[in-house]
């Protein structure tokens, strides 16, 4: 596994960061730490429009303590982009995840819309291509 692309900012803005790798079997892990807002999201649209190359994508909100509504809208546009491909697309959001990141997910019902994964491995597991060979 290697890492792709990451951006870091200052400690002062959270020490965020969005990074991209890729794992075995052609799935790209996007995963996002510190805090996460419009000003950060035109980034965030480019390391997932990178993640578009592979079969499966993962997007890793465990170190993510939160994200608005421009955050929400790119991840929103990702998954729809990947079910029109025919790619599989997860989310997840651990015990890492910030309150206000499942809160949102929460009270838009994007919990219930979206395939929402606890911890990384499940969420890699479950983009691994079933045996009859059709998306899962």
């Amino acid at each position: 596994m290697f890492a792709v692309l990451q951006t870091g900012y200052p400690a002062a803005m959270s020490a965020r960061a969005i990074s991209l790798v890729r794992h075995e079997g052609d799935a790209c892990v996007v995963a996002l730490t510190g805090e996460h807002d419009l000003s950060s999201v035109d980034e965030l649209m480019a390391v997932l429009e990178q993640a578009t190359s592979s079969s499966a994508m993962v997007v890793d909100l465990s170190g993510t303590s939160f994200i608005d509504s421009a955050v929400l809208g790119a991840l929103i546009a990702s998954h729809r982009e990947a079910a029109a491909s025919g790619r599989r697309w997860a989310l997840v959001v651990g015990k890492g995840s910030g309150a206000a990141v499942r809160r949102i997910l929460e009270l838009t019902g994007l919990d219930a819309v979206m395939p929402v994964y606890a911890g990384l491995g499940d969420a890699l597991a479950a983009s691994l291509p079933s045996e009859s060979g059709l998306p899962t």
